[in-house]
């Protein structure tokens, strides 16, 4: 049987077809893969214009890389680890409410295969991802006070410093959009779909988010969040809180 019979190839439309054949036989000769697994939004059938292949490959070398490659035009990001490796993201990656390696080998495709380890990984792999972040109840008021320092620390030279004020309140945002998911004790979800699931933690919340994001104007913006702050983490600056000893 000759290597390009053994890979099982997804159908896709082009220019994806083509690049994923070729991506699959650059990552055969450069490496020593197990197992290789395609996922991302082009194998899921919600790929665009400018949608990537993502590629994990599998192999049993104690070293890891990542590479950013063209095939056929079409972006690649492709992922070489070891097992052991691979369950160490499973963990931290759990842990941070991110289980983002645990998605990808657990809804991709198996495009080639040699050795049972992969399938072992992708049965872990879905365990994890349906666990849920758990974070402990300090690590849940430390995000909390991040996300009150950084909204108040923009209120503070809204005026002085717009510009600086506008970045620093985007990354507040940020930061209680993630305590709202993980103090709700759900994972963070893919960025692209981060308004859209806010909805499952407070339709509210959603709305708020996408007004925030969309809006032109800066006072509406600091309005906003406001709002969403006192929604979200009921505080736009300092509170008591102490560490348990």
């Amino acid at each position: 049987m000759t290597v390009e019979s053994a890979l099982r190839l997804p159908s896709l439309h082009e220019p994806y077809a083509t690049a994923i054949n070729e991506a699959a036989g650059y990552i055969l000769e450069r490496f020593a893969p197990v197992g290789i697994v395609a996922c991302g939004s082009v194998l899921r059938g919600h790929g665009h214009a400018s949608s990537d292949l993502d590629l994990y490959v599998i192999h049993l070398e104690p070293w890891r890389q990542r590479v950013q490659k063209f095939f056929h035009g079409v972006p690649a990001e492709i992922f070489v680890n070891p097992p052991e490796t691979i369950r160490g993201y499973f963990v931290d990656e759990g842990k941070a409410g991110r289980p983002i390696t645990a998605h990808m080998l657990s809804s991709g495709v198996v495009i080639w295969q040699t050795d049972p380890v992969l399938d072992v990984l992708r049965t872990e792999a879905k365990e994890y991802f349906q666990q849920q972040p758990n974070k402990s109840e300090d690590a849940l008021v430390m995000a909390r006070y991040m996300a009150a320092t950084a909204v108040e620390d923009a209120f503070d030279i809204r005026h002085q410093d717009p510009a600086n004020a506008m970045l620093i309140l985007e990354q507040a945002m940020g930061l209680m959009i993630q305590h709202a998911f993980l103090s709700a004790n759900q994972n963070l979800p893919r960025l692209k779909e981060t308004v859209d699931n806010l909805a499952n933690v407070d339709p509210a919340l959603s709305v708020l988010a996408r007004r925030f994001y969309t809006s032109t104007e800066p006072a509406a913006r600091f309005d906003i969040a406001e709002a969403f702050a006192r929604h979200v983490i009921d505080a736009t600056g300092f509170f008591e809180w102490e560490t348990k000893k």
